[in-house]
């Protein structure tokens, strides 16, 4: 490789108006090796520029509160649940419950298995610490948040949002948290009304029909009945003396 002096030497030779063949030899020479530095560093600046993209790429996550249903006026509590998705990877966030306290009472913050750990709750501000003391990058359900429904509250859609949200990583970077409000919809329970079914109609045997018994009923007879018996009788009883006269005159 030509020094430095001879390269500048070279490279005043290469820019005379008709440089001789062998100058011009020696200038595509001293070119092609000045591209192959320019090649290599070029090369090297896009991988530390590639590399340092990669190492400091920020940290995300997305908090999602949900949406549930409440009656004004019931004794029972909802659960609103916060849902993390999109998560590279936090060990350590702070964040405050956002809700109108005129209507809701926030009674518990609950976390969930997929981000057990160390759990401070003051209020509604709320401060969480990874057991493992590593990164946490489930894609569950945060925290279960419990509210009351007061008795005042009117019908509406109250918001529940999460705020002030200060999270980082093992690496202590910080994680740039993305929230999504949720809501508790009160109305008033409805009334179940019941209708009872009409009883079944009743329906009457008709009366068998009267039997009647051969033979003497036990009624006495009509005097017609009678008087024709007895006609009956005499008759037969003039038949008879007509038959023993006549057999005495034989």
């Amino acid at each position: 490789m030509p020094s430095r002096d001879s390269s500048r030497l070279l490279l005043l030779r290469c820019t005379k108006p008709k440089p001789s063949d062998l100058n011009l030899l020696l200038c595509r020479k001293l070119w092609r090796t000045k591209m192959k530095k320019f090649f290599s560093i070029a090369m090297v600046a896009v991988m530390l520029v590639a590399l340092c993209s990669t190492v400091f790429a920020a940290a995300s996550a997305t908090f999602t509160v949900g949406t549930v249903d409440a009656y004004k006026g019931e004794s029972d509590t909802v659960v609103v649940p916060v849902t993390v998705s999109d998560n590279s990877g936090f060990m350590a966030a702070k964040f405050t419950v956002s809700y109108d306290n005129t209507q809701l009472s926030l009674e518990s913050v609950d976390f969930s298995n997929s981000f057990a750990g160390t759990v401070v709750v003051n209020g509604n501000s709320v401060v969480w610490t990874n057991a493992k003391l590593q990164d946490n990058k489930s894609n569950d359900v945060l925290a279960n948040l419990t509210f009351k429904v007061l008795d005042t509250s009117a019908d509406a859609k109250y918001d529940v949002t999460i705020t002030a949200i200060n999270a980082s990583n093992y690496d202590e970077q910080t994680v740039d948290i993305t929230a999504v409000a949720g809501a508790v919809n009160v109305t008033d329970k409805p009334v179940v009304t019941t209708t009872t079914a009409p009883a079944p109609a009743t329906t009457t045997a008709a009366p068998a029909p009267a039997t009647t018994t051969a033979g003497n009923s036990g009624k006495k007879d009509s005097p017609k009945t009678a008087d024709a018996g007895v006609a009956v009788a005499a008759v037969a009883l003039a038949a008879a003396a007509c038959f023993v006269a006549t057999k005495k005159r034989k």
